[in-house]
This record gives structure tokens, sequence and C-alpha cells, in this order.
């Protein structure tokens, strides 16, 4: 029996809403074992791989306390070395390179669901991602801020909210070093903020997650069933949904540590799906933090063209305020889309909130983004089998 795509999507959607599943916990190991259930039920097969996590945000919170407490030392070498090291860990956990806070907090798991479907000695792997935990929410001033539309003065670009995580024990550095009472206490009162604002999300219970990241789940549900019926001849698909997303993408670096060796840049490209249930299906033009990483013009192209014969309208967007596990396939040197959205305004209602519950989300934007992924397959496929007839009819005439 033939479901409607719209109705299986808003009660997946619901099931996974209704666990409460923050990062490296039980409830998310619940999550991927639910998500498993599902792969099975469209004769996909799948695994969960457990990964050492942390789960919090203490990586951002101990650097900022270390510079908060620079700031009132009387030792200016002293001072200026807590400020530097500061700045060097949270630029450390911010661009992707050893993560050592982190790496040293490890002490939970977390759990990634992986999938394949396809030729697994195929030319070419598709990676499509989404991540299934949950954030816990902010207090409702900051969240207005967050999720309200870019700002025109900055030209349709996002706050640099999570470059400030950054910036503010840098800030702290310059008023040490250069000996800047102004800059000292900026630096003072940006750090003391950041300890606030993440001890004050470690209190709250998480949020149900329904736009973020349920709808992306969802969407690569969809796509396991749509190539149930039809599997890739010529592709290898992977089928990833990633734990600990919301706690600075742990489940993905994970899975990459775990599968690079596998993944030539060459021939894989890897398709990040998060936030997918507001009202404007988007493709995001790059993603980063403290660096850009652009999406390369032929995949830009690829994807644009593969809407165009899905009929799926998609925008070619500005960067989100957010990074997604698609930053970390970046760091790794992975070609990478980001399919997002976005309300009609540009803002992002409801993100990190307790109302980010089924009822505010978009389903039909959530099928187009399924539609569009499994069209993405096909054309892959497509041209890849043509390339392969065509060398063998080389080698043949040859």
């Amino acid at each position: 029996m033939v479901q409607d795509p719209r109705e299986q999507t808003l009660r997946w959607i619901q099931r996974l809403a209704a666990i409460e599943r923050p990062s490296a916990s039980s409830g998310e190991r619940h999550a991927a074992e639910w998500i498993v259930e599902q792969l099975g039920d469209s004769a996909t097969p799948a695994r969960i791989e457990a990964e050492a996590a942390h789960g919090t945000h203490l990586p951002f919170v101990l650097p900022s306390a270390l510079a908060v407490l620079a700031g009132f030392l009387r030792s200016r070498s002293v001072a200026a070395v807590m400020a530097a090291l500061a700045t060097a860990a949270i630029v450390d956990e911010l661009g992707g390179h050893r993560r050592l806070v982190r790496r040293v907090l490890a002490r939970r798991e977390t759990y990634n669901v992986v999938a394949e479907v396809g030729n697994p000695r195929g030319s070419r792997t598709v990676v499509f991602v989404s991540h299934h935990d949950v954030a816990r929410p902010w207090a409702a001033a900051f969240g207005a801020l967050v999720s309200a539309p870019p700002p025109r003065l900055l030209g349709g670009r996002p706050l640099p909210i999570a470059g400030t995580l950054a910036y503010a024990p840098l800030t702290m550095l310059l008023g040490v070093a250069g000996r800047l009472r102004a800059l000292r206490r900026a630096g003072i009162a940006l750090c003391s903020f950041i300890v606030v604002l993440f001890t004050d999300i470690a209190r709250r219970a998480p949020v149900p997650g329904a736009n973020d990241n349920a709808s992306g789940v969802a969407a690569l549900l969809g796509v396991a069933c749509d190539l149930a019926g039809s599997r890739p001849a010529s592709l290898r698909v992977v089928l990833l949904s990633a734990g600990s997303e919301e706690t600075m993408l742990e489940g993905m670096e994970a899975f990459l540590r775990r599968h690079r060796g596998e993944l030539d840049p060459a021939r894989t490209i890897v398709v990040c799906l998060d936030m997918l249930g507001w009202d404007r299906l988007l493709l995001r033009e790059s993603e980063g933090v403290l660096r850009r990483y652009r999406t390369r013009s032929e995949d830009v192209d690829l994807l644009l063209h593969a809407a165009r014969a899905a009929t799926v309208r998609v925008e070619v967007a500005r960067p989100s305020a957010a990074p997604s596990d698609g930053l970390a396939a970046r760091w790794a040197g992975l070609p990478t889309i980001f399919l997002s959205s976005a309300a009609a305004n540009g803002g992002y209602p409801h993100y990190h909130r307790p109302s980010d519950v089924p009822e505010n989300v978009d389903i039909e934007t959530v099928v187009a983004a399924r539609r569009l992924c499994t069209q993405l397959v096909a054309e892959l496929d497509n041209r890849d089998a043509g390339q392969q007839l065509a060398a063998r009819a080389d080698e043949t005439s040859a």
C-alpha cells in the first residue's frame, strides 16, 4: 500500500518529537533505535554506531570562565596567557581542529544511525545526513534575537552569534595585552554573558525539536522509502542520522573519524538536511563560523538541475547563523550541500524554543526536500551509469 508522503512525514515528525532526546543521552539512543526500526520497515537495514561524546557546552563555558578570571588578575602577563589559552581553546573548537577540550571531557556516548543502499562499489558516494538529537532552549529574549530575520544593515548576512564565542575571549586578550581598560571590561562582560547563557541553557528541559531536526530525519526516512523501490545501480548512498549535533557536531565528526577512509573527496558528496520545516526551501551558498566554506558551483548547479526536474522550488541563500553537520564534512575536506529552510520573512520561528512542535512545521517543504533528494540520486545514478557504459564501449573498441 502506497502511503501519502505528507501523512507519512507528519507521523514520523510527531513520533520523533514525542521522544525527549538531548545530546548523548538515553533519549537520544531511544530515538536512534526508533529510526533503525523505521528504516527496517522500508527494507533498508541500518545499524547504530556508538561513539564517544561529551554532550554539553562546557567546551565553551570553561574557556569563557577562564577569560573572565583573567580580567580580574593584577598580573598582566598571567592574565594575557589565560586569555590567550581561552581564545585558542574556543578557536580550536569552532574551527574543527583538534577540539582538545571536548575530547578530554568526552565521557558519554552518542548514537549515529547508519544505513546504505545502492551499489557498495559504486563510482560515487552520496551521504545524506540529518540529526536526531535536540537542543535545550535559551531564554526568550535571546531566542527572539537568534530567530529573527537577518538584519538589513548586514545585507542579509546573519548576526555573528556563534563567532562571538571566540571574539569574547579575544576581546579580553586585546584589552589585557594593550592595557585598554574599556576592552578588558567588554571582554569580561561578553565572557560572563556566555557563561550565564550556557549555564541557563543546561538547566532547561529539551525542546521537542520538530523542525530541528525531526523534519530532517523525516526527509531522510522518506528518501529511504523512495530508494527501496528503485535502488541505485551505479551509486552508493549512505543514509546517516547523527547524534549530538546540538553540542557542536559531535556525532558527525565521530562518523567521519570512523569512515573517512571510505570517502574519497573526488567521488563523494555530502547533503545535509537540517531545519527543513519552514516555508522556503534553501540551498545555503556557504557555511562556517570563523571561516566560510563555499559550496562548489558545480554542486549548486547539480542541485538546482535536480530541483527543476523534480518541480521543486529551492532558493540559493546566504549562510545561516548556526553551523550544521555539513560543516564537519567541510572540515574533513568533503564537498557538501546544506539544504535547509527559512520562514517567508527570512526568520526562524520557534528555533530552539519549546514551541518547536509538529503543528508548526511546514510539511510541504519537508516533502519537497525529500522529492528533491530522491531526484538527485536518480540523476547521479543515471549519469554514472552512462559514464560506465561509455568507458566500457571505449575499452571494447580499443
